[in-house]
């Protein structure tokens, strides 16, 4: 694994997977805060502490994400689009969406008890309204986070009702010339409907909108949980309360 030659760095990329140093997430200061918070003295050496071990986890969220997005946009369009490439695209898209949703459900949960909210079971959602209240009553300035991530909330949620309950969903075969055809047209291309309405779960996407090509589908879910993350955990480093003395960075 690669580390940063700051100091400190062996310990930040802790919560920076592989993938995420590829995309020089190393390099964004609020690791080195996290660092910060995150490591305490404990006989005579250094330890994570609670509760921020759990951004590890979202972090590996994150950086399955990334790495779906890696992996879809390598596939090939047009002559080298074969039906062998069908199934990795519809793993890259559906896995991509579910990994969003579980980085937003366990986030909600980890700040449910951080923070903490007065908030419990199938509520400790983003997408739950008591816990938005209960968030925005105890924190005013939250409104803006929840309302700059919630059409991206919003959609994950559509994707993710829609595949949850077919095999079939995730990225189909379709034609840039705007019909379903076979894998060996130079126009073909993986793609994923930007109108769930219009995704019969069968044949293709020739009908309906143009679907969304895989791999900028792909970007969209990345880019859009790592500002989720993001915004999320500058607000927990700003709100959330130390659980110890800092190790030094």
């Amino acid at each position: 694994m690669k580390y940063s030659e700051a100091a400190g760095g062996h310990r930040a990329s802790v919560f920076v997977p592989v993938e995420l140093q590829e995309r020089g997430f190393l390099k964004n200061p609020i690791f080195r805060e996290l660092n910060r918070r995150a490591f305490v003295r404990a006989h005579g050496g250094i330890r994570l502490a609670q509760p921020w071990i759990r951004w590890q986890g979202f972090a590996a969220y994150l950086d399955c994400i990334a790495y779906a997005d890696r992996a879809a946009r390598a596939l090939p369009t047009g002559r080298g689009l074969t039906l062998s490439h069908v199934t990795p695209g519809r793993l890259y898209s559906v896995s991509s969406v579910f990994l969003a949703e579980a980085l937003a459900d366990n986030l909600a949960v980890w700040l449910c008890v951080a923070l903490p909210l007065p908030v419990g079971g199938e509520d400790r959602r983003f997408h739950a309204a008591r816990f938005q209240e209960e968030l925005v009553r105890k924190f005013p300035e939250a409104r803006s986070a929840l309302e700059q991530h919630a059409a991206f909330l919003a959609e994950m949620e559509s994707y993710r009702q829609a595949w949850a309950h077919t095999m079939a969903g995730g990225a189909l075969p379709f034609s840039d010339l705007g019909a379903s055809a076979d894998v060996d047209e130079p126009s073909m291309m993986l793609g994923v409907p930007a109108d769930l309405s219009w995704d019969t779960g069968g044949g293709g996407l020739g009908v309906g909108p143009a679907p969304f090509p895989l791999g900028e589908f792909t970007a969209r879910v990345f880019e859009g949980a790592a500002g989720f993350f993001l915004t999320w955990l500058r607000f927990a480093l700003d709100h959330v309360h130390a659980a110890g003395k800092g190790a030094a960075s």
